[in-house]
């Protein structure tokens, strides 16, 4: 059972989600007044959550991850470690020692388009099929995706706008990873992208949430030097459930008007 410093899980859960709320509070610049009024959540009480983890009820932690503008992803699991702490830690620990099926692997491994089968968050690659690595070249030699994007020198000319695509990824990892990836797992990786000078500063920036799932990255191929815009998916098995994400690469079409399906009057 995952804990912090030996302590039972619901105590390591709230430190988790005060720490959370605290750095959250943080990156948008608000102080706890603030915070207070918009969310109409006492100041002492958020106080109590951040310096104390002391606990707070669903409603209110509900009306501070609103207030926070946390996407709904995020918010789901938080809500949840609140509500059964032993459960959500189990999983998470759970879901970091999980292997993917025979099926899963060999879906993305067939793609015809660029994709990769990775943890959620962290980003740790689990497979990538060729034309991912094509794409992406060197990324297979990385264990997790976002050493190559912060790491390698390659990423900042294949990801035309290296900045702002780096920082959606590792705004995932700022904004998920709490409620999905053990505390170890990302104090680890955070010491392993901490060479990378942008990294502190973007792992503490804040994105807006229509940017978490902007569905177009531009790519640069570095044997032609050709630009294409690639529409960006992320998805998970519904059922049988997969504790796991695939990032898929499609390149955008051309005169998409032709293709799409006329609305029924």
């Amino acid at each position: 059972m995952q804990q912090i410093a030996g302590k039972p899980p619901t105590t390591a859960a709230w430190e988790i989600i005060g720490a959370f709320v605290r750095m959250q509070r943080e990156s948008l610049d608000l102080s706890r007044p603030e915070l207070a009024n918009v969310s109409l959540v006492s100041r002492s009480s958020i106080a109590k959550l951040e310096n104390e983890f002391r606990p707070v009820s669903q409603a209110a932690l509900r009306e501070l991850l609103n207030a926070l503008m946390i996407f709904d992803l995020a918010a789901t699991r938080c809500v949840e470690m609140a509500a059964q702490p032993e459960l959500v830690l189990r999983s998470i620990e759970e879901e970091e020692r999980a292997v993917p099926s025979v099926a899963t692997l060999s879906h993305v491994l067939s793609d015809p388009f660029p994709a990769c089968l990775h943890r959620r968050a962290s980003f740790e690659r689990l497979a990538s099929n060729a034309a991912f690595d094509r794409l992406f070249p060197g990324s297979q030699d990385y264990q997790y995706f976002l050493e190559w994007v912060m790491l390698d020198p390659r990423a900042r000319e294949v990801l035309v706008n290296w900045r702002y695509d780096s920082q959606l990824w590792i705004g995932n990892l700022h904004c998920l990873g709490p409620f999905v990836v053990t505390q170890p797992r990302m104090q680890w990786l955070a010491e392993r992208l901490s060479p990378a000078p942008e990294f502190e500063a973007m792992f503490r920036a804040r994105i807006p949430i229509q940017e978490v799932i902007r569905h177009t990255m531009e790519i640069r191929d570095l044997d032609t030097g050709e630009i294409n815009t690639m529409n960006v998916k992320y998805w998970s098995a519904a059922f049988p459930p997969d504790p796991f994400w695939v990032i898929k690469f499609v390149p955008q079409l051309a005169n998409l008007d032709r293709h799409q399906v006329p609305l029924p009057a």
